[in-house]
């Protein structure tokens, strides 16, 4: 890791990651940065902080307080795990279906009377090949959404995880670099440095 003030430079990178003790100084920074136009800000810390999260809201146009607005926003997110659930779901009572229909057709053992397609047994199978698709569905739709396990680097710090404060730009340009560095440096970060990867 680069510190006290050198900037670790790769012409193949275009990420900037600051690093800071307190968190006063990464909320200045954010402050500053997004006074100089950087808006889009990735926040590292390890533990929760409403006061990031407040001054990376600051600036932002307030949605109007409307349903309409809410089930918009709602609509418009990237979390549809639900989807996933829901074809795991068809996909299992289909499975089910072509497995115990397939199965009494290939070999069918009549039994005193009962029918070789035989409701119960089948509703009850489908219900839980449908169980086990939704739950396989959801596991899959989560890992797929999130982008886990990912096979690329990326842009972080482990240094974030038990006692720094970090602050990441993307898709920066070198004369907004210098810029962003200057502004962290100012801010009193402990690092500043390029890095290669993806930044999420």
């Amino acid at each position: 890791m680069i510190t006290e003030g050198e900037l670790a430079v790769n012409e193949n990178t275009q990420n900037i990651l600051g690093l800071f003790d307190y968190v006063d100084d990464l909320i200045e920074a954010i402050h500053a940065l997004k006074h100089a136009g950087f808006d889009d800000l990735v926040t590292f810390s390890p533990i929760p902080l409403h006061d990031v999260e407040h001054a990376l809201e600051h600036g932002r146009e307030k949605r109007p307080n409307t349903m309409a607005a809410m089930v918009k926003a709602v609509r418009d997110r990237d979390f549809h795990v639900v989807r996933f659930t829901l074809l795991g779901t068809v996909f299992g009572i289909i499975g089910a279906l072509l497995l115990m229909i397939g199965t009494a057709l290939s070999w069918p053992l009549p039994k005193g009377g009962m029918p070789i397609l035989a409701l119960p047994p089948i509703g009850l199978i489908g219900y839980e090949m449908g169980t086990l698709g939704a739950a396989l569905g959801t596991i899959y739709g989560f890992l797929f959404l999130s982008r886990l396990p990912t096979m690329k680097d990326e842009v972080y710090d482990i240094s974030v995880g038990s006692d720094k404060f970090g602050i990441a730009i993307k898709d920066l340009d070198s004369e907004k670099i210098e810029i962003a560095h200057r502004i962290m440096k100012d801010s009193h970060a402990v690092s500043v440095e390029e890095r290669a990867g993806v930044l999420r």
